[in-house]
């Protein structure tokens, strides 16, 4: 502005000029800027008002008829100019006020005043006396208007110049030297000063010229001590060249300024109120009357410029407003139970959901038939096999490394907000298991493993070792076809015609039936077997030549598969194949020095060949598996010398791998120098296989002493052979029974239980090891010692062992007996049997029996008492050998108090026969029944027993000798009555359980893991007792008899699981649902999208305890888009579904659906419900549908019978208002600038806010601003709009949910370039948490301070607090914003040790860390003083992120003083779950 009022155009232009440079140096500087918000869409040009013909207001009228009252001259009484029309204008309250608030007034230093940035001083200098000069004639004005506005705003000014501007312009006056300045008008500045009023005491000069020196000034720092006093200017440098005094210069032209401003707008404000007063001279008022009315003709010129752009919008453009959305919403219908006959809502239903703003009510309207049946969700869970990149060697091999499963909802809630929890937020689940986005706890190790219910496993005392041999299998080399076709390759191979078609063409089907047995198969076409089939021919062929024997023939196939398909496989593929070829390596069978179920090795029979060393056929392809090995796990060449850790692709050591010095190490296999020991490896990985328990009387005991061998005993059945050995001490619980009510229902079987579950911690998790092996056969052996609750008879009737007691009774004779049973015993094959017996009162002589029966005829010695265990069979006892019934070293040596007798083996294995059906609940009685299961010592030798018939005799004939004799002869002793103090038995017992079955091509999708084959009837009959041996498959959810069974089966080791990630859906129902809605309340924002296609869910459903697939065709609709977002799932179950299980918790019908990777790509589960319908508001033509108020309940608008409730889940979403008049011209607007063509940023970011409202803010990244981005690269990212942020309700990291951005993608996907390499991504989060140290004010209460700092931190960090960082692209926090902050507080003192810790997560799950207390640090100079400043600020990791603050903040009390330096944050102060990050860091 001019002196005069008129619009300087040169100001304008450099105002222009000015932040084009900006501008040029912010992207010169590579600064990201902020993106592009929906309410910035919006130019101001097009709002009202911005472009008017007349543009002047009565304020700006009324200031320029003052600028020409000075010119019109009023005529005195002699005709001459007397005055002018000024004292109009100067006398009148509201004029004066006017000419104050109007721009076009008297303030032209406020338009034509000089750029601080750019100005001299003394030019600065003189800006600020003129506007000093401008308030001082407004304060002379005001004077002279006694009115209460005018008075109101001389007082606001009167006050602003006494606090602070009068000092500061003495300071101006003082320090500035004005002694030769002048102004524009040749004035020197200094008596221009004392042309300002006595307002300005500090200010304004005295009459002498000395300088002043001003009562106070604003800086305070000693380098300006100069500028303070006015010494002779030949001492000092002028102080305009200190940059110091020329910065505080600037703040003072910017407080004069803002002073200025702030007395406009109180103008402004007090002018309504006075021209409310109706205070007014006369021709003032007959002026103001003309100002109002001239308004009128004012606003109908200005209306031409928006008519114009209505004219040009709706006529030549023709485009309209686009019409309202409607919401949609969700609901679930709950039928009355005491109506027999279905409701039926049809298709247009009506429903009323409470009443909008106007007090109409909202209806909406059902959008597909529905019939509303008994069904209900009782049951949601989840089983999760994680694969984690972080855990070795799981990672390396790709075998899953934990089992989890959680149990979502345990019954059906009486409505879907039943299963919310405190305060009004559903839970939070991942839809396929796992703990991503899970807000209800971690999950559970799941229950995965086998079971073993048999007669041997009855161990009621004593020290007990059971061993189960599993014998495992592979149905790549068991299945009797895949053999034939071996068999025939082999012969083509022999007579050189395996190159032929033919060969290739049988090799081909050969691989392909071996991928077929895996759960994942290949991922490759014919072609892709055709080209295995290809490269495997001389591989099999130099097998062949190596060892020719035909016991190993499918070995060679099957080995030479494998290698090919690692060596043809990445990725994933080669981790999974990687992951077979070690387990094939791990347990098939072979001799050589690695094979620790041998240890020797031995040539074939009939050949002159050295037998192939276990591991020797990997030699060959070891260069060719470990080069493959490094490109698919993306490691660096391993070192030649060997001596240190591999490095990997950071230059780190691979995990889990220290070169190949450790033999034991499973992935020297793959990466080291030599073919690992495989006993090692072995022991690593599977001596704490499973956690063992066993059936006791008051419920489930755990073994601790458990360990697992590799079985040395050969086996009728092949295979390798795992023995399990869990040994029980003498005073662990005994092994009993089982008992539904105190073990649990579904095992149907009252033998003892040995249930085996894989351990989740140990030096590999087993499951992928095991998952495809086949169970041939399960042994059962048990070794006991000690033995005490047995059954004893003699000849005189049973006995008592608890106490002392004669076995063969108080007069023993040759063919007296010992008869002994026992539960254990007699329901067992034994395999071995021994008697510990404990004498009382043996002969103490050194000569034992000898001495003992000295005198007697054919006096008997130690050996000479002997007894013939023997066996019942059929009624009949068995075994005619004998043995000694003492022990003792020789004939005439002193006895031992213990012995034992042993039952031949042979002896036990024919004649022993064990009780038929359940196991006795006592020991077999010893009558006339008695048929077997008893045992027997028989006294065979000598013939006169132990002498009690000749003693008598003896003794008699002695007496009477020593009666004949001076000389006496001794006595006989009396015969010795063998009496026991104690017996205990030790046994042995053995049995095998054979569940061999041929699994054929393509059975590994059942619920057992194996296909059907014909069983035998013996099998049926078995299956229906309760009291044979079983094999039990223990599943996350339930177990499943798998022997034996009505039709046999070739049994897995472990329960398949037909995917990763799977969701199971338990529904109940009177009868077999056909047809099923579900509706699944998901967590939109919680699904992270990714580049590549979208995993496919697969459903199935239970029937028998097995898992169908359904086909794509009984899945008749999904409103979800594949789990992205909320919806109905509508399916077409198949007719024979049951709801009795083993598998899975009977009583309910299940469904299962499962994916096997990218389960963070989909969203989190809320609920499942039943009986679901979709609603859409209506929406009358042309009205605008407003926002839907929460509403509980939605009624019918017409009952329907039989319908009990409609309960609204979730909240209608979807809609929009229609487009307003504003809205189309912005639209408008940015249609003629990209044309429906995204080439510019600028295009990207306008087209995603045009066509998602719900898009607040979006930014378009090229290449050039990242350097990830590469030419052609295009990046968009969007943050949601309209939040309110809630800390309790997760809103911190708001996201768009997966089925938005592909929409975003599709669309600009078809604006865009066709070379353009498009990605539309939801902004990421960056969290950011303080580290500092206050010190509060005296009095100021610790505990409510520190809260206090806590928010006030929150509050600044969190983008969307008002008041704020704000949500926006190329963000920094720094340190003296927070400082700032906090300093604010009344409470706080000061602030020291201020640091910063940044947290980033990148897209693959990975964390990264970084601390401001390690950054470097820059030292700045002052004067004469070098201060040590720490710079303090965080920026983005990635510029398309936004920074959050974390939950928490570290904030401490302090009693020191100021400056303390920050502090790098250690490992004890990490929290887990919050900051504390393993993984890669980041500066």
């Amino acid at each position: 502005m001019t002196a005069s009022g008129r619009t300087d155009p040169r100001a304008a232009e450099r105002a222009a000029r000015r932040a084009a440079l900006r501008a040029e140096l912010q992207a010169a500087a590579g600064a990201t800027l902020p993106g592009t918000r929906q309410a910035e869409r919006a130019p101001p040009a097009l709002s009202p008002g911005w472009f008017d013909v007349d543009q002047r207001s009565p304020a700006d009228w009324a200031a320029l008829l003052a600028g020409h009252a000075t010119r019109l001259q009023l005529p005195g009484p002699d005709n001459r100019p007397a005055a002018h029309w000024s004292a109009l204008f100067d006398g009148d309250e509201a004029l004066l006020l006017a000419r104050m608030a109007s721009e076009r007034g008297d303030a032209p230093a406020l338009a034509d005043g000089p750029d601080p940035d750019t100005a001299a001083p003394a030019t600065l200098a003189f800006q600020v006396l003129r506007l000093a000069g401008l308030i001082d004639r407004w304060h002379r004005q005001l004077l002279r208007c006694p009115g209460p506005a005018a008075q109101t705003v001389r007082a606001l000014l009167e006050e602003l110049v006494e606090v602070r501007l009068d000092d500061e312009l003495g300071w101006v006056l003082g320090a500035a030297d004005m002694g030769d300045r002048r102004g524009e008008d040749g004035l020197p500045l200094r008596d221009a000063a004392r042309m300002l009023s006595r307002l300005w005491k500090q200010a304004r000069p005295p009459a002498s010229s000395a300088p002043i020196a001003p009562a106070r000034s604003a800086l305070d720092h000693p380098l300006h001590a100069t500028a303070l006093q006015a010494p002779p200017r030949s001492q000092v440098p002028p102080p305009w060249c200190d940059t110091a005094v020329h910065d505080h210069l600037r703040s003072v032209h910017a407080l004069f300024q803002a002073t200025v401003a702030r007395l406009r707008e109180v103008a402004q404000e007090q002018l309504a109120r006075s021209l409310d007063s109706g205070q007014h001279d006369a021709a003032a008022a007959l002026l103001v009357a003309f100002l109002a009315l001239s308004g009128t003709v004012q606003r109908q010129l200005n209306r031409f410029s928006g008519r114009l752009l209505d004219f040009y919008c709706d006529e030549v453009l023709r485009m309209r407003p686009h019409p309202a959305l409607p919401e949609t919403l969700h609901l679930v219908a709950r039928r009355d139970a005491s109506v027999m006959a279905d409701p039926v809502l049809p298709r247009g239903t009506a429903l009323v959901a409470g009443k909008d703003s106007h007090g109409q009510d909202i209806v909406f309207r059902v959008q597909d038939d529905l019939v509303v049946g008994a069904a209900q969700v009782a049951a949601v869970c989840t089983l999760r096999l994680d694969r984690d990149p972080l855990i070795s060697p799981e990672h390396e091999l790709g075998y899953v490394c934990r089992a989890r499963v959680q149990h979502l909802l345990q019954a059906a809630p009486a409505t879907p907000a039943a299963a919310a929890v405190a305060g009004g937020l559903p839970p939070l689940w991942p839809l396929f298991g796992g703990h991503e986005v899970a807000t209800t706890g971690p999950a559970a190790d799941a229950d995965i493993g086998l079971a073993v219910a048999s007669r041997q496993l009855l161990l009621l005392e004593g020290e007990r070792q059971v061993t189960l041999t599993l014998r495992l299998g592979h149905a790549a080399t068991a299945d009797v076809r895949l053999q034939e076709q071996v068999a025939r390759h082999a012969r083509l191979a022999a007579t050189g015609a395996a190159h032929q078609p033919a060969g290739l063409a049988l090799l081909k089907e050969l691989f392909e039936s071996y991928a077929a047995l895996e759960r994942r198969p290949l991922d490759r076409g014919l072609a892709g077997a055709e080209e295995l089939a290809r490269t495997a021919q001389p591989r099999i062929e130099a097998l062949l030549a190596q060892d020719p024997r035909p016991e190993p023939l499918h070995l060679h196939y099957y080995r030479a598969f494998l290698v090919e398909r690692a060596l043809h496989s990445a990725g994933d593929g080669f981790r999974f194949a990687a992951g077979r070829l070690f387990i094939h390596w791990l347990l098939a069978p072979g001799a050589g020095r690695a094979d620790p179920a041998t240890g020797t090795s031995a040539s074939p029979q009939g050949s002159d060949r050295a037998p192939v060393q276990d591991g020797d056929w990997l030699l060959p392809d070891r260069e060719a598996l470990k080069a493959a090995a490094l490109r698919a796990l993306d490691l660096a060449p391993a070192p030649h010398d060997g001596a240190e850790a591999r490095p990997g692709p950071s230059g780190g050591a691979i995990p889990g791998m220290a070169a190949a010095k450790d033999p034991g190490d499973p992935l020297n296999l793959l990466l080291g120098e030599e073919i690992p020991d495989r006993r090692l490896v072995f022991a690593r990985l599977f001596t704490g296989l499973f956690g063992v328990s066993h059936t006791a009387p008051d419920g489930w005991r755990e073994i601790p002493e458990t360990f697992v061998v590799r079985s040395t005993q050969a086996s009728p059945a092949g295979g390798v052979g795992l023995d399990l050995v869990a040994r029980l001490g003498a005073g662990d619980p005994p092994l009993v029974g089982c008992n539904g009510a105190v073990h649990g229902g579904g095992w149907q079987t009252r033998l003892p239980i040995l249930r085996l579950r894989l351990r989740a911690y140990g030096g590999l998790f087993p499951y992928s090891m095991l998952e495809s092996a086949q169970l041939l056969s399960v042994g059962v052996a048990v070794q006991v010692n000690g033995l005490r609750q047995v059954s004893l008879h003699n000849q005189l009737g049973p006995l008592d062992p608890a106490k002392p007691f004669q076995p063969f009774g108080p007069l023993p004779a040759q063919g007296s007996y010992l008869v002994l049973g026992a539960r254990e015993l007699a329901c067992k094959p034994l395999s071995a049997l021994r008697l510990n017996l404990r004498w009382s009162g043996l002969p103490q002589d050194a000569a034992g029996f000898a001495a003992h029966y000295a005198g007697y005829p054919d006096a008997p010695d130690n050996r000479s008492f002997r007894v013939a265990p023997a066996v019942l069979r059929d009624g009949q006892w068995q075994g005619p050998a004998s043995t000694p019934l003492f022990a003792a070293e020789g004939p005439a040596q002193p006895l031992a108090a213990r012995s034992t007798v042993t039952f031949d083996a042979a002896l036990l294995r024919q004649h022993h026969q064990p009780l038929d059906g359940p196991i006795p609940e006592e020991a077999p009685a010893f009558d006339v029944g008695a048929r077997r299961a008893l045992m027997q010592l028989r006294l065979t030798q000598p013939p006169g027993a132990f002498g009690h018939g000749d003693y008598a005799g003896v003794l008699t004939e002695v007496v009477s000798r020593n009666a004949r004799r001076r000389r006496h002869a001794p006595l006989p002793r009396p015969p010795y009555t063998p009496t026991l103090e104690g017996l205990t038995v030790d046994y042995r017992a053995e049995s095998v359980i054979h569940v061999t079955g041929v699994l054929p091509v393509g059975g590994g999708a059942t619920a057992s893991g194996a296909a059907t084959v014909a069983g035998s009837p013996a099998a049926a009959s078995d299956a229906a007792s309760a009291d044979g041996d079983r094999v039990y498959h223990l599943h996350p959810f339930g177990l499943q008899r798998v022997h034996p069974e009505s039709e046999r089966r070739a049994l897995r080791v472990l329960p398949a699981v037909a995917h990763d990630g799977n969701l199971f859906i338990g529904v109940q129902a009177p009868t077999p649902p056909a047809r099923l809605t579900l509706l699944f309340h998901l967590h939109d924002e919680s699904a992270v999208p990714r580049t590549g296609p979208m995993p496919q869910p697969h459903w199935q459903v239970l029937m028998g305890d097995r898992w169908v697939s359904l086909s794509a065709g009984q899945v008749l609709s999904d409103g979800t888009a594949g789990f992205l977002t909320s919806g109905i799932v509508v399916l077409d179950l198949p007719p024979g579904i049951d709801d009795r299980h083993q598998v899975m918790p009977t009583g309910l019908y299940w469904l299962a659906v499962g994916v096997d990777e990218g389960f963070e790509r989909f969203a989190g589960l809320h609920g499942v419900h039943a009986q679901a319908l979709h609603a859409v508001r209506e929406v009358a033509p042309g009205g605008a549908a407003g926002p839907l108020p929460p509403a509980s309940t939605v009624t019918l608008a017409v009952p329907v019978p039989g319908l009990a409730a409609l309960q609204p889940v979730g909240t209608a979403g979807g809609g929009r208002m229609a487009e307003s008049a504003a809205q189309l011209k912005v639209r408008m607007g940015e249609r003629l600038n990209h044309r429906r063509r995204a080439s510019t940023p600028w295009d990207y970011e306008r087209l995603i806010l045009e066509n998602f409202p719900d898009v607040g803010q979006a930014k378009c990244f090229s290449a050039g601003q990242w350097p990830g981005l590469v030419p052609g690269q295009v990046l968009v990212a969007v943050l949601p709009s309209a939040l309110r942020f809630d800390r309790t309700a997760g809103t911190l990291y708001p996201r768009m949910n997966a089925v938005e951005l592909q929409r975003m993608q599709e669309l600009l996907g078809e604006l865009c370039s066709p070379f353009a390499r498009l990605e539309v991504r939801n902004a990421a989060y960056e969290r950011v948490q303080v580290r500092c140290t206050v010190r509060l004010q005296r009095g100021a209460p610790e505990g409510a301070s520190l809260q206090r700092c806590e928010q006030a931190v929150f509050d600044l960090l969190c983008p969307w607090v008002p008041g704020g960082l704000q949500a926006r692209f190329g963000w920094a926090v720094r340190a003296e914003d927070i400082e700032a902050r906090l300093r604010e507080l009344d409470c706080v003192q000061f602030v020291t040790g201020l640091s910063m810790l940044h947290v980033v997560r990148n897209d693959d799950g990975r964390y990264g860390l970084a601390d401001t207390a390690r950054a470097p640090v820059a030292v700045l100079a002052r004067g004469s003083v070098r201060d040590t400043v720490h710079r303090v600020e965080v920026r983005p990791a990635v510029p398309w992120s936004i920074a959050v603050p974390m939950a928490r903040h570290m904030i401490g009390l302090t009693d020191g003083q100021e400056g303390r330096r920050p502090e790098a944050t250690g490992i004890a102060h990490l929290a887990v779950g919050s900051n504390f990050i393993i993984g890669h860091t980041h500066a």
